[in-house]
């Protein structure tokens, strides 16, 4: 996250993004991890926790970044900028351990073939966000683009925080449409219109990455559990075990 890339007229926007990420990021997962660990009922291996950690420190920089240059500490924000990679990287490294986690308490818990599901967009998810954040690295020094790219990012990170709002509203119907799919993508539908009011354009990177993110997020929906995601899961796990 580069220090010009945000720019001050505009870094509401974005910080109004790394908010509401921040709180669906700890609303959703407070029934699944914070709560269990506070009463002591969550065991889980050591990566588990630092993916958790990464994930969260990651929606933390990105709300650090537009703040520090809404109050004009450039400085501070390009320094903080260095760590996009290591983070993002512990977050794809972490995550994958806790794909892997996943499907081996399911199995142990009698779930059968259905236990490989997750782990398929799981691991898709991971490497679509870590893919958005080289490339936002790599455009850096074209800020439009940069910024764009780590927004796509997050967005793609906060999915697993959206769908875990089904154990806090259970009365919602159909949890991975309403949430995974209506309301996880909504955010980019929000930043496209964005676009479209401010700068009388949709940015090619939310015009082009954009849908392509919510198509493949509905093929997830749509083949989740089928005997070829099965056994995509399988090879998965496979592979990573």
């Amino acid at each position: 996250m580069d220090g010009s890339a945000w720019g001050k007229p505009r870094s509401s926007v974005y910080i109004a993004l790394g908010v509401t990420g921040l709180l669906v990021a700890v609303t959703g997962f407070s029934t699944t991890y914070f709560f269990p660990i506070a009463g002591g009922s969550f065991h889980a291996p050591l990566i588990v926790h630092l993916h958790g950690l990464a994930a969260f420190c990651w929606v933390a920089l990105f709300l650090l970044q537009p703040t520090l240059i809404r109050l004009n500490a450039f400085p501070a924000h390009q320094l903080a900028g260095m760590a996009a990679i290591p983070v993002a990287g512990m977050v794809l490294i972490g995550g994958a351990g806790t794909g892997v986690f996943a499907v081996s308490r399911d199995l142990a818990a009698g779930m059968g073939d259905f236990a490989y599901a997750s782990i398929v967009g799981t691991v898709a998810g991971l490497v679509i966000f870590f893919c958005l954040v080289v490339a936002g690295i790599l455009n850096r020094q074209r800020p439009e683009t940069h910024k764009r790219l780590m927004v796509l990012a997050t967005i793609i990170l906060l999915w697993p925080a959206w769908f875990r709002l089904r154990h806090i509203f259970p009365g919602i119907p159909n949890p991975e449409v309403t949430l995974a799919l209506l309301a996880a993508d909504s955010l980019i539908l929000i930043v496209m219109a964005r676009d479209k009011l401010a700068e009388g354009r949709v940015h090619p990177v939310y015009l082009w990455l954009g849908p392509a993110i919510i198509a493949e997020q509905t093929l997830e929906v749509l083949l989740f559990g089928s005997p070829g995601w099965i056994d995509a899961g399988k090879a998965i796990y496979g592979a990573l075990s």
